[in-house]
């Protein structure tokens, strides 16, 4: 097979066939040539894939239109891949950069979050990025987070009650700093869990790190408001005026015992032992992701007797707080409506049921040890608490005081009124 030291003047003086096609192969490059036809020349580069493998004849491009230069180092790269066993003719998949919803989902499957975590992710996201969420990863930019943070962030006037004039405030920094905060988790996870066919992170910084290197990150001041003394006997008269049985129960099961309202709304009659006075709740559902079990006092046993008698009613409902039908748990718009209810009876707008849980451990402060209170309200444990092997029985004593300290408050005496009782016989 005769070779020709293809130049540009041999470009020029080519001999094309009147008919057919004419193959002239470079003896500088192996597998480089010209295909000349009729009325035109391409530039090929032919080779084999792999050793022993096909043959594969690739066009590079028309001589009239590439420089000749060109046409060889492209030779070059092409029958380069050609002997390492690639065809570079063969698509590969686009690689398609992932959006921030592929991410949340990828997030929440890789990442042992809790329940109710989980279920924050997906609200947050849905509610407060929803714009964002079909956006590629990569195009979500820096100016996207700041605008967002300032939408998150709104300007309100309201009344001052201490000085009685009206003031501008601003409202929204806990919801605008918590789903930014979300946000930049799963766009940290994505640096790290995405990668380009060549191994290197698709999200080359998380968009997020403007709102710390700008300082812009949302301010709020995290609630403190409780039920005082002299506000629980208000929160006690606000029960009965509660529609819901089931609600009414919930809330002061929240006051007497200190629980988060999932911790109690989420209880199931397996992890009630009425025998032993025990409840135990499961890892997945307590904050620290560690198993509790706590002590039930007089009272809470009163509302689990009342909730039992309940049961009859809802059939095989296996949460203590049941929705009326069915066998799911009380509804979050019901315990909502019910914390309505109780907001204007003790005249706290911001009130909610994890205000209970702060009145709860507010007073008993004044009467428990910080170390047993920590242990029946599951807050993080300290060095020493670590070596503490307390059980539910070494708690009781301490929940029972504090549970008669508080119904005394609410109701004028450490035992439940019986006509608070008879209205949880009632179905609704």
């Amino acid at each position: 097979m005769a070779k020709h030291k293809i130049t540009n003047q041999f470009i020029t003086n080519l001999v094309h066939p009147t008919d057919g096609q004419i193959f002239y192969r470079d003896g500088e490059l192996t597998g480089f040539g010209v295909r000349a036809a009729a009325t035109k020349a391409t530039y090929i580069a032919e080779g084999r894939i792999g050793p022993g493998g096909k043959m594969k004849r690739i066009t590079i491009g028309d001589c009239a239109k590439m420089p000749l230069k060109q046409a060889r180092d492209i030779a070059r790269e092409l029958l380069l891949k050609m002997s390492r066993g690639e065809d570079p003719t063969e698509r590969k998949p686009q690689f398609k950069v992932p959006t921030l919803r592929l991410a949340l989902a990828d997030y929440l499957s890789n990442r042992q979050l809790r329940e109710n975590s989980s279920r924050q992710y997906k609200h947050a996201f849905s509610c407060y990025l929803s714009d964002l969420l079909d956006r590629p990863i990569t195009a979500i930019t820096r100016d996207d987070v700041k605008s967002k943070a300032q939408a998150l962030v709104r300007l309100e006037t309201v009344l001052d009650e201490t000085t009685g004039r009206m003031v501008v405030k601003e409202r929204g920094g806990a919801i605008a700093a918590k789903a930014l905060t979300m946000l930049q988790s799963v766009l940290n996870f994505s640096i790290a869990f995405y990668r380009t066919p060549d191994d290197q992170p698709v999200l080359a910084s998380n968009p997020c790190a403007v709102l710390s290197q700008s300082k812009i990150w949302p301010s709020y001041k995290p609630r403190t408001n409780f039920l005082s003394a002299q506000t629980l006997p208000s929160f006690g008269y606000g029960l009965f005026e509660i529609e819901s049985v089931r609600a009414r129960a919930l809330l002061l099961f929240l006051a007497l015992s200190g629980l988060r309202r999932d911790e109690a709304r989420l209880l199931t009659w397996g992890e009630i032992d009425l025998k032993a006075k025990t409840i135990t709740l499961p890892a997945e559902r307590v904050k620290t992701a560690t198993e509790r079990q706590i002590p039930i006092t007089t009272q809470l046993e009163a509302i689990l007797e009342e909730m039992a008698e309940q049961q009859d009613l809802l059939g095989a409902n296996p949460y203590v707080f049941g929705a009326p039908a069915g066998r799911s748990p009380i509804a979050h718009t019901t315990t909502a409506t019910a914390a309505h209810v109780i907001r204007d009876r003790v005249g706290q707008p911001d009130f909610s049921p994890h205000s209970l849980r702060r009145t709860y451990i507010t007073h008993a402060r004044r009467i428990a040890d910080s170390a047993d209170i920590r242990r029946l309200v599951g807050h993080a444990k300290t060095q020493t608490d670590e070596y503490d092997q307390s059980s539910a029985e070494d708690l009781r004593e301490a929940a029972q005081r504090i549970a008669d300290k508080l119904t005394t408050l609410i109701f004028g005496k450490t035992t439940l009124p019986t006509d608070f009782l008879e209205t949880l016989k009632v179905s609704a």
